[in-house]
């Protein structure tokens, strides 16, 4: 992105006001051509614009400068809708529920992303989203909310267990398919020829039904390694257990994530902790979609409990991260979470 040649604390604001400038004119230019096949005052959705804009958002590294520029170009078209009632402004129409499908994409989670989404890309994309929960008006904090159930309030230690049994059960349910395709093309073969007073001589003819040597052969139980056992294989050693300590790449991800809403936005989750309990009565679908994970044994929503058992997750995880730039990123959001709390009690 040409944008972000040269960028810097120096050029960040003339930076922003010419990425928004330019996303005005190809939004125009977009309506344009998109109101020739639409009905006279049909409204042109913003869909593409966001899908677009935060699929690129995920392709900037994490500590990217550029993340802060992707930010405030967003901050600043909302203040452009806000002071001209510009209705492809205003209030962001359609970001919302792009970014509640983007939580679709979650690489880490065990019914798998199928879009491509990669452990790396969700990091961006969750750090540009923290950041714009720090920086702007609150929104979407279920969207985050979620995130940090996700790496805190889970047992990460299972992620990989789990995940492996997902990889398994689809791949089952792939090969199944496969197998029950091939028959239907192996019966469809057989038929066209009987119809066509042909014989079968393909390999798939010969080879659709299983002869008795086949069955024998999979029969055998399968051979095992001669020789003395892997020692890690055993589970025993010092090696092994300092293994069984580090989490899995996907669950390493997740604590990453949670991290990130804690370095970017943790006073606006410290205010609804506290004065979440003003808000409500909340239905049963709002305590549902707020509700914490089961290593937390709290209420639902943001409250100060819930706020405290983050602060020692994060400090418990840390150890087992494997990976000395997710610790420190883990020292700052502690670090962060710290300085709001005595900011906090300096008004008190």
């Amino acid at each position: 992105m040409e944008a972000f040649d040269g960028l810097s604390e120096d050029n960040m604001k003339d930076r922003t006001q010419e990425v928004v400038g330019a996303a005005q004119k190809a939004w125009v230019s977009y309506v344009e051509e998109a109101q020739k096949d639409n009905e006279p005052g049909q409204r042109v959705e913003m869909w593409e614009f966001w899908d677009i804009y935060t699929r690129m958002v995920s392709c900037v590294p994490y500590r990217h400068i550029g993340q802060r520029l992707l930010t405030d170009v967003v901050l600043e078209l909302e203040i452009i809708g806000e002071e001209t009632e510009d209705s492809a402004w205003k209030d962001l129409p359609e970001l919302g529920q792009t970014l509640r499908e983007g939580w679709n994409d979650d690489p880490t989670r065990t019914d798998l992303s199928m879009d491509g989404c990669t452990l790396e890309h969700w990091l961006s994309f969750n750090a540009w989203f923290a950041r714009l929960v720090g920086s702007g008006p609150k929104r979407a904090l279920n969207l985050m909310l979620w995130s940090i159930k996700e790496g805190l309030e889970k047992d990460l230690e299972k992620l990989a267990g789990d995940l492996e049994s997902e990889r398994k059960r689809r791949k089952g349910e792939f090969e199944e398919d496969l197998k029950e395709r091939e028959q239907q093309r192996t019966k469809a073969e057989l038929l066209w020829m009987q119809e066509h007073g042909l014989e079968c001589a393909s390999r798939s003819c010969v080879d659709s039904e299983p002869t008795k040597e086949d069955e024998a052969a999979r029969a055998q139980p399968a051979a095992t390694p001669e020789g003395p056992p892997d020692e890690a294989s055993e589970g025993t050693g010092e090696h092994a257990e300092k293994d069984t300590k580090v989490l899995c790449p996907e669950a390493v991800t997740r604590v990453a994530v949670a991290a990130e809403y804690f370095i970017h936005a943790a006073p606006v989750i410290l205010e609804e902790s506290l004065i979440w309990h003003t808000r409500g009565p909340f239905d049963d679908q709002e305590q549902r979609i707020y509700r914490a994970g089961p290593l937390f044994a709290g209420t639902f929503g943001f409250n100060l409990e819930r706020w405290g058992f983050w602060k020692r997750r994060l400090g418990e995880l840390k150890s087992q991260l494997g990976d000395e730039e997710m610790e420190r990123n883990v020292d700052e959001a502690l670090e962060k979470m710290s300085a709001v709390e005595v900011a906090v009690a300096r008004h008190l």
